[in-house]
């Protein structure tokens, strides 16, 4: 009976998403928010700052002082000794823990950057899994 009732609920669910953009975030991994604000290709003239890891991916930061923009990109120096774990999950060989951010100032001016409107991701995904973090670490 209990499985009846799951697959019931399942269906239920499923029927009351179908056709909405709630359909595309939960059944097919889709990001909602789409608006295309701050979604920028890093420029020839920026040049690396940080990296921080995040849910296991590796962020670049990128500082282009021509354009006055900062830039988020899959894009990283690999031989940087300024790579960061944003979780202890993300905690590997060779990073340092976020708050040994807080000695070296960068997230402190990341932050100062996007409160600025200074900040732009190379796509979606990246807009979005950043904006998770500052939600998270907007304090610092």
């Amino acid at each position: 009976m209990k499985n009846l009732e799951k697959i019931e609920k399942i269906h239920l669910l499923v029927s009351l998403q179908n056709g909405t953009k709630y359909e595309d975030y939960a059944l097919k991994n889709q990001i909602l928010d789409k608006n295309n604000e701050f979604i920028e290709k890093k420029q020839g003239t920026a040049k690396f700052d940080f990296a921080f890891i995040y849910n296991d991916t590796v962020f670049g930061v990128w500082l282009d002082y021509k354009l006055g923009k900062c830039y988020v990109s899959f894009d990283y120096d690999k031989s940087s000794k300024f790579i960061y774990a944003m979780t202890l999950k993300d905690h590997k060989p060779n990073t340092m823990m976020f708050n040994a951010i807080k000695k070296y100032n960068f997230w402190k001016e990341f932050l100062q950057n996007y409160r600025l409107g200074n900040v732009y991701f190379e796509n979606q995904k990246i807009k979005h899994d950043t904006y998770e973090l500052i939600k998270m670490f907007y304090n610092y």
